[in-house]
């Protein structure tokens, strides 16, 4: 202790007080770790992949052991085209002996064993002697991103698993991963969180939540195919425009600081869309992103995809018929068959069940039957509401529909629900959802609904059968399409006379004279478009979102957007409880 004392006294001399010494002692402690510490192992700038690890599965799963130690022997003698270098984060490490180690890797959804053995990467440690076995080990933490060079092989225990001859650290993981076992306590759970930070919820919950992705970017890719294939052209309108159209809801609105004028994020491509009908192109669509100022809920985020098409020379009659076949050729492209069970998905990933047999691990899950065979129900909304369409026509009739329609709207019993309030639309629309909407199970369109609820559609009177239906002068030749009780589609017959749709315009007024928030304002620089002419011409529009709920089953439309919507409040109050838990 005396000699330590010495030396220290020896290396310090000259230093007058303590805040000279402690200064020169955190330097001398600083130094003194950093020749102790190894050198890290060395992340590789650089990895060509000669395998995805779905590839190395298809061609090696299903081999035998024989064969397989045939490939070892193989591979031995001679690097042959056996010899795989593929590539994956690591998700899974189990530790068997100082000298082998088992990691799963993960990599676009699909996962792999390779086992690590100390005497199977001696000839590549060998060609860097400052590194050994046990740095590679500390570079396999979970989350690390890894290139691995070996060949296939079974353990032991006859799993398949890549055996690794060389390994290269791509990326280290700095931050602990959730783990993957939904049971755990650490597992990536709460939906907030999983949405907030959707990278972390794509490498915990990779195979679940990418099937989803790619199931929607199967129905997209259809989707072209199928309109292709029908000659229509896509094309791209304006997102920005001073003043939004097309549709029934509330625009975000911006400014232009060189235009010096406000702005409004497109509600709907129609109007552009028809201009160009008008322009000549006769068959047109557009697969886009939509922004309406609403609420967020189950099945609505203020950003969404949409896709509308317009077909000229054509009514809502032959969409009618377009759309039972093409959800019908969607439903055999995704599942093989018209008649389809898809499994349905809770708000955390988790499959909903019936419940579990007592002592038995088998699970039953809640599956959904639908049948996109066609044709599909059809509902009339006077014949199911009880409305005689003529009344529309009559002097006092809306005062009429709405003394028979206030008591019925109020029998529903929705909570906040000011019904006094609504107008003649929304009270329809109110007693639709109750009265109608609950019975769609099944694929069924819901139609012919009156005129002041669809003021850019024709009137059944304007049509190619315009005495088919009694007072078809207040009903529109539109459908709209829902399954399980959620609207996916809107069609209609456009109307194509600049007069009429000028006075559609100007039915949009509630029922106290205000004009309210959510409504068809007049476009006019589209009427003026409209008065040069535009040939008979049927319009589609199906929320591209909704339709992916459908098909892969999931309860909330935050589940099949990659990047869903969020108050401000919320991520900070993420932000706020994680450096509370800092400071505790």
């Amino acid at each position: 202790m005396q000699g330590k004392l010495s030396r220290f006294i020896r290396q310090h001399r000259g230093i007058q007080n303590a805040s000279q010494i402690l200064p020169q002692l955190s330097r001398n402690f600083s130094a003194s770790i950093e020749q102790q510490q190894p050198p890290k192992f060395p992340v590789q700038p650089y990895f060509a992949i000669t395998h995805m690890i779905h590839q190395i599965k298809d061609l090696y799963l299903n081999s035998s052991s024989d064969q397989l130690a045939h490939i070892e022997n193989v591979v031995k003698a001679s690097r042959s085209e056996h010899f795989v270098k593929t590539g994956g984060r690591i998700v899974g490490r189990r530790k068997v002996s100082k000298d082998l180690l088992f990691l799963d890797i993960q990599s676009n959804g699909s996962q792999l064993q390779i086992m690590i053995d100390h005497g199977k990467l001696e000839e590549s440690l060998n060609l860097n002697p400052q590194y050994s076995f046990k740095d590679v080990l500390d570079a396999c933490s979970r989350g690390a991103i890894v290139g691995i060079e070996g060949y296939p092989g079974r353990t032991a225990a006859g799993e398949f698993t890549i055996i690794a001859t060389a390994f290269n650290l791509l990326s280290p993981c700095d931050i602990n991963l959730p783990m993957m076992n939904w049971s755990h306590k650490k597992t990536l759970k709460d939906s907030e969180q999983r949405f907030q930070k959707r990278y972390l919820d794509l490498i915990v919950n990779n195979a679940d939540v990418k099937r989803f992705f790619q199931t929607r970017a199967k129905i997209i890719k259809f989707l072209r195919n199928y309109l292709e294939e029908k000659n229509f052209l896509e094309v791209e309108t304006p997102i920005l425009s001073a003043q939004a159209g097309g549709a029934l809801a509330k625009p975000f609105e911006t400014e232009s600081q060189i235009l010096r004028q406000k702005l409004e994020l497109r509600i709907a491509p129609e109007l552009f869309l028809k201009k160009l009908i008008i322009g000549g192109f006769e068959r047109v669509y557009e697969l886009g992103k939509v922004f309406r100022n609403e609420g967020i809920d189950a099945t609505h985020n203020p950003e969404f995809t949409s896709l509308e098409f317009y077909m000229a020379y054509a009514d809502y009659r032959d969409l009618i018929t377009m759309t039972e076949d093409m959800l019908s050729k969607l439903a055999i492209e995704l599942f093989g068959s018209t008649k389809v069970l898809i499994p349905q998905f809770d708000m955390d990933q988790k499959v909903i069940t019936r419940g579990e047999q007592s002592g038995n691990t088998h699970t039953e899950v809640k599956v959904r039957e639908y049948d996109f065979g066609g044709p599909f129900k059809q509902y009339d909304v006077c014949t199911e509401l009880g409305i005689d369409p003529t009344i529309f026509g009559q002097v006092n009739g809306l005062k009429m529909l709405r003394e028979m329609l206030i008591p019925q709207v109020k029998g529903i019993g929705e909570k906040n629900l000011q019904v006094d309030k609504l107008n003649e639309k929304q009270l329809i629309d109110k007693m639709i959802e109750h009265k109608i909407e609950q019975q769609c199970i099944q694929p069924s369109f819901i139609m012919n609904h009156p005129l002041i609820m669809s003021p850019l559609a024709k009137s059944h009177s304007q049509g190619r059968h315009p005495s088919a239906i009694k007072g078809g002068e207040h009903l529109s030749e539109r459908f709209e399409l829902f399954v399980n009780k959620k609207e996916l589609i809107n069609a209609y017959s456009e109307q194509n006379d600049s007069e009429a749709q000028r006075q559609g315009f100007a039915m949009q007024t509630n029922v106290d004279g205000g004009v309210d928030e959510e409504l068809h304002r007049a476009d006019e620089d589209f009427l003026e478009a409209l008065s040069y002419g535009m040939p008979p011409t049927a319009g589609f529009g199906v929320g591209i979102d909704r339709l992916c709920m459908l098909m892969c089953g999931v309860s909330h439309i935050r589940e099949i957007i990659l990047f869903p919507m969020f108050r401000t409040s919320i991520l900070q109050a993420g932000k706020d409880k994680k450096t509370d838990k800092k400071s505790l």
